[in-house]
């Protein structure tokens, strides 16, 4: 159970957070208790409304997104405007509305674990209880119905009455063209525990009981459509709001686990709980491939009903990415290291669990499939060894350890060249999704070679801890071959830079980008005052990579430099704290210092946790509140109060 200390953490967070948040468009649904499915909430007035988006709309990040505003919930009346799935790599959205209640929208306060609303003579009250699990609570409003059964987007609608309870089954289409299903099955049990069913002429319609009150609990099955497991989160749910709203604060307060607030100032703060809490509300304990292996208690402390033993998936946005990716999660970790403690293994175990027999890890994971072709870059190895070594856990080198030497057999076997170096073809399995790097066609890349020499180091000092000699030693002797293979063929000793160079022919390429200092922050074997010098001459210069956003995608001087496209200009958090921690490494520490105060401030002038940011103004593009985002934030929130810790002592 959460301690004083969490609970309090819990507390202030949801203070700072408000009652005003945009619960309205997908990325931001009201979607707490590790739940995959999200709600959407009207706003009081018509602010940047989407026609359409209410009805059967899928969502998706990529460059389309960069360019687009932020969508937004179609304004209505009270009640819940929409239910979002957040399942199968595009989220849906169901209902027009989904719950409908009479009357006008005098107030809405949305905070991070109820919403209320103000209807003048009456209230409508909703808060989480466990995963997928709501209730409904309202006084003074006469009636209300189900609204989103008028979808016609479910197929097969079925309806069961079961006394108090009404449960609708149906499926609804997939909306990713490389989901192998074309629908999944759907099941919305509807429990009134005070107040009755009036649907024998409308379907879903309820009224209130005599006082002029109703509650009813709602649980949304997505695949895993189970009978007993319905029931239990109905039969778990509580008598009133009151004990709901509490309940989800239990979760945030177990969810939160070590983690405490850092103290700065009011904006900083804030955007600190904004963090903590996109990462925690981007998690779900999804079904299917996505439940992986777990066993025992939920990260909360707290039974959850529905999802008993499941993973918590780290999506690296509930809206616009509802899937697992691997080097997402591995950054994520940076941010839930001080959470609860199952929360950063899991986002690693979850794709461990779902290591193909060849060794291959996913490119990402999905309720039901995972990506075809691609994986991703191999950072596993990096994230484990952070985790096992700050809090000394062998148990999780033990359990990682075999997928990491088999992923690493599968990239030397599948990716392998002549030149003793991995080639990429394909842009997503490296990360850097619409690159210029690959405009001439496939490459030894610098990304992914060093990403596998850092991991098959990692490896190494995990078997050695583990008393793993000749697995150590295996793992070392690839990473020598590799560090040969890099110094041999990409480094450029008249340039001192390292290129990227042609698949097949070897030739180098001179387009430069934050890739070409990857291996100095893989440990290459390069003279320190070389790698110092090629730091400091390119990686340093202002005109090149430490312009008014440190470190572009593509180099600021570069023809193929575009400050707003995908991959070819924007600054991304990830390889931002990458270069960050070889400026540490190196010993660049004031310029690491001022690299982490600017991208901080960076972000704080944002404020809204952005998937990317256009180099030259820091423009925030892409998905908002974006897991790794969240996690870069709490990651130079802790490293600027370290300081200002060891300044005081």
């Amino acid at each position: 159970m959460p301690g004083d200390a969490g609970r309090a953490t819990a507390d202030r967070l949801v203070a700072l957070l408000g009652d005003d948040l945009d619960h309205a468009g997908p990325d931001t649904s009201f979607s707490p208790f590790w739940s995959n499915v999200g709600l959407g909430f009207a706003l009081p007035s018509p602010v940047d409304a989407t026609p359409g988006l209410a009805s059967n709309t899928g969502f998706a990040g990529g460059p389309a997104a960069a360019r687009g505003a932020p969508a937004r919930a179609v304004v209505r009346g009270p009640g819940i405007a929409t239910l979002y799935l957040h399942l199968n790599r595009v989220t849906r959205a169901l209902g027009a509305p989904f719950l409908d209640a009479p009357g006008r929208l005098v107030r809405e306060s949305r905070a991070a674990l109820s919403v209320e609303q103000d209807l003048g003579a009456g209230r409508l009250r909703v808060a989480f209880c466990a995963p997928d699990t709501f209730v409904v609570e309202a006084a003074g409003v006469a009636h209300a119905r189900l609204a989103f059964l008028d979808d016609p987007e479910l197929r097969g609608l079925r309806v069961e009455r079961r006394g108090a309870e009404r449960r609708y089954l149906a499926q609804v289409a997939t909306l990713d063209a490389r989901d192998p299903d074309p629908a999944l099955p759907l099941a919305v049990g509807a429990r009134l525990a005070h107040g009755a069913w009036d649907d024998t002429g409308v379907l879903g319609r309820l009224r209130a009981a005599d006082d002029g009150a109703w509650r009813l609990i709602v649980t949304v099955a997505l695949l895993e459509v189970d009978d007993a497991r319905i029931d239990a989160a109905l039969d778990a749910a509580p008598g009133s709001f009151e004990e709901a709203r509490d309940r989800s604060r239990r979760w945030l307060a177990g969810a939160l686990g070590g983690w405490r607030l850092p103290q700065s100032e009011p904006e900083a703060e804030r955007l600190a709980a904004k963090a903590a809490y996109a990462l925690l509300a981007n998690g779900a304990a999804a079904p299917g491939l996505l439940a992986g292996a777990a066993r025992g208690a939920e990260p909360s402390g707290q039974p959850a009903p529905g999802a008993p033993g499941r993973r918590v998936a780290s999506y690296p946005s509930r809206g616009g990415y509802p899937v697992h990716f691997l080097w997402d999660a591995c950054f994520h970790v940076l941010g839930m290291e001080a959470m609860a403690p199952r929360l950063a293994t899991d986002a690693l175990e979850l794709l461990t669990d779902n290591l193909r027999p060849d060794g291959k890890l996913p490119h990402f994971v999905a309720a039901t499939w995972v990506r075809p072709g691609a994986s991703q870059p191999p950072l596993v190895g990096w994230a484990a060894e952070r985790l096992v070594t700050a809090r000394g856990d062998l148990d999780l080198a033990r359990r990682i350890l075999p997928a990491l030497v088999a992923n690493h057999r599968w990239w030397l076997a599948n990716r392998g060249t002549r030149f003793g170096l991995l080639r990429c073809d394909d842009p997503y399995e490296s990360g850097w999704d619409d690159t210029p790097r690959l405009d001439g066609g496939p490459i030894l890349a610098l990304d992914m070679n060093a990403y596998l020499l850092r991991s098959l180091h990692a490896a190494a000092r995990l078997a050695e801890r583990l008393g793993a000699g000749a697995l150590a030693a295996e793992q070392r002797a690839h990473a020598r071959r590799l560090d040969a293979a890099l110094l041999r063929h990409l480094y450029d000793a008249d340039r001192n830079l390292f290129l990227d160079a042609d698949a097949e022919t070897g030739a180098r390429r001179p387009l430069l980008t934050p890739a070409a200092f990857l291996p100095l922050w893989a440990g290459v074997t390069l003279d320190r005052e070389r790698a110092r010098a090629m730091v400091r001459d390119a990686l340093l210069d202002p005109e090149r990579l430490f312009g008014p956003v440190p470190f572009p995608s593509v180099a600021y001087d570069e023809p193929a430099f575009r400050p707003d496209r995908w991959w070819r200009g924007p600054a991304w958090p990830p390889i931002t704290l990458l270069m960050i921690e070889l400026l540490h490494d190196l010993g660049f520490t004031a310029e690491a210092r001022e690299a982490e105060e600017r991208v901080y401030r960076l972000l704080l002038r944002d404020g809204e946790l952005r998937e990317l940011f256009d180099a030259r103004t820091g423009s925030g593009l892409g998905q908002r509140h974006q897991g790794w985002t969240a996690a870069a934030f709490l990651w130079l929130s802790a490293r600027r109060a370290e300081r200002a810790s060891e300044a005081a002592a």
